[in-house]
């Protein structure tokens, strides 16, 4: 069964088409990369996947929930990593990830065992009481594809993490 299923998908802006006709199908355990260069549509293609814009046509579901039908259970089942970090200066990285769960629904406990685990998969166990303005980029991304990742989600979505 596809994780993700896309078909026809298109968006335009002032009537410039962004994406045309994207069309995709990612089984669970795959993963897709989206390349090409400045200006191609892919972030406009996350973007409607993870139904943030909508779609002028086409459809797509993630985690067996429609984009546009389906946006909130969709989102429950989605992780995401934006290009620029969603972190607030004055948490520390484990109140980031108790935010970013109790915001998935997981209950204190769940949270907390969460962000223990993600925080020791990404490298930053020792860091859990650093303030996120105490930390370095490549420290901020590690802890912004940790919040992606709260709760397990069925897919998600990294946009540019390099």
């Amino acid at each position: 069964m596809a994780i993700l299923e896309a078909r026809n998908l298109a968006k335009a802006y002032a009537k410039r088409p962004v994406v045309k006709d994207v069309s995709m199908s990612v089984k669970q355990g795959e993963i897709v990369g989206l390349l090409g260069p400045n200006g191609a549509g892919k972030t406009t293609t996350m973007l409607l996947l993870a139904g943030l814009e909508a779609p002028d046509s086409g459809a797509a579901t993630v985690a067996g929930f429609n984009i546009v039908e389906d946006r909130e259970r969709m989102r429950q089942n989605l992780g995401m990593c934006p290009q620029h970090d969603i972190l607030y200066d004055e948490l520390t990285n484990m109140e980031h990830l108790q935010l970013y769960g109790s915001m998935q629904g997981l209950s204190d406990a769940e949270a907390n065992s969460e962000a223990d685990r993600l925080l020791a998969a990404v490298g930053l166990t020792s860091k859990a009481g650093d303030l996120a303005c105490q930390m370095s980029g490549g420290q901020r991304r590690r802890l912004s594809l940790a919040v992606s990742l709260i709760g397990c989600p069925a897919a998600a979505f990294l946009d540019e993490y390099v």
